[in-house]
């Protein structure tokens, strides 16, 4: 069976072997890990990778740095309205920190038991092989950007199809955010092309298209922004 999404899915179970050895035959990547843990070895780091063995192994021990950040750098981290996440679902979001976001989201659906989603990554933030090897290992997928208007036509009706197909045969939830980029002025408007995106791939009308992918709104605050540093300077850039 051909594999339309092969370039943009997250990798499945069969392809986390491979994916773990391109890791750990990159020195980039051990580099990178021993930035923050400078006593690891690759024995070590070799050791931790041989308990995962499938993509939700890799949310599973991902919680753990997780669960440190939340008790060592937050006064606390708060949900509401879990019950109203009814899976599989597009957990569609304003967006604010890249990484945060998601992973806070999946934090709180591992902690209670709950199926964690797949994550919309944009292409222009993997700049190294081995970050496009980790976040596909970590049930990301692929959103292809920068590309002609001839090529992300035919990008963004892949992606609309790999949405559909994970929701209604993967039975996977999915995390997404609701505009191109961080709303850096806080005005949160999902983008009207997002929308247009989800429902391209069905066979029915508009509503029905949508209705299908059971979106389910969710609305991430922190008390401080965790780059508002580096808004701030932008908009200083523009002003000046």
């Amino acid at each position: 069976m051909t594999d339309n999404f092969a370039d943009i899915r997250p990798y499945t179970t069969e392809e986390i072997p491979a994916a773990k050895k391109r890791l750990l035959d990159d020195n980039s990547f051990v580099t990178f890990v021993q930035q923050f843990q400078p006593q690891i070895n690759i024995e070590e780091l070799r050791a931790i990778f041989n308990q995962i063995q499938t993509p939700n192994d890799v949310h599973h021990y991902c919680r753990f740095p997780l669960k440190w950040l939340v008790e060592n750098k937050t006064d606390s981290l708060t949900v509401s309205g879990l019950e109203n996440f009814e899976q599989p679902a597009i957990a569609i979001s304003n967006h604010r920190d890249i990484i945060l976001d998601a992973a806070f989201l999946n934090y709180i659906l591992t902690i209670n038991q709950m199926e964690t989603t797949e994550m919309g990554i944009g292409d222009n933030l993997l700049a190294t092989d081995w970050l496009h090897t980790c976040i596909r290992m970590a049930k990301c997928f692929i959103v292809k950007r920068s590309l002609s208007q001839r090529e992300m036509l035919h990008a963004l009706t892949q992606l609309s199809a790999y949405i559909r197909y994970a929701i209604t045969e993967k039975r996977t939830s999915i995390w997404i955010a609701q505009r191109e980029g961080r709303a850096k002025n806080s005005d949160d408007k999902t983008q009207e092309s997002i929308l247009k995106m989800f429902a391209i791939s069905g066979n029915s009308s508009f509503i029905e298209n949508i209705k299908a992918l059971n979106i389910t709104p969710l609305t991430i605050s922190y008390e401080y922004d965790p780059c508002d540093f580096l808004k701030a300077k932008e908009f200083q850039l523009q002003r000046d």
